[in-house]
Order: C-alpha cells, then structure tokens, then sequence
C-alpha cells in the first residue's frame, strides 16, 4: 500500500506554518520490511528549490529486517 499526506503544522503551533530555526515537523510512518520513505520539502522563501531524498527513497528498514532507528 501507497500513502501520501500533508504536514503544515510544526510541533508546538496552533496554527500551520513554516517551521522556523528550531522547530520541526513530526509524523509516524506505519510500514513493512522493504518500503521506503520519499518526501519532497521546500527551502527558503521562494518557490525554486526542492529538496527530497535520492530517488530510491530512505530505507526504513536494516538489511536484518529491522526497523532504523529513528532520528
């Protein structure tokens, strides 16, 4: 199964935002041994830069089976 979702609201606000220094973004990722997690995130005050992860995605899990830890 394929999910896909919004995060807008930085850990602590009330309202959605930008995450501004020292602050985050949280989310839980249900998954199985083998999926992998893409995400695509935007630097800066404009609309120009892109960041996301290589195009195979973060593992999420070891070649053991098991989860990584998280960060």
């Amino acid at each position: 199964m394929q999910a896909s979702g919004l995060v807008t609201m930085p850990v602590g606000d009330a309202m959605a935002g930008p995450a501004t220094p020292c602050q985050a973004f949280e989310f839980t990722v249900m998954a199985k041994p083998g999926a992998r997690l893409s995400f695509a995130t935007m630097f800066g005050q404009s609309n120009d830069r892109f960041y996301t992860p290589s195009p195979n995605g973060i593992a999420l899990f070891g070649a053991d089976g098991k989860p990584v830890p998280a960060m």
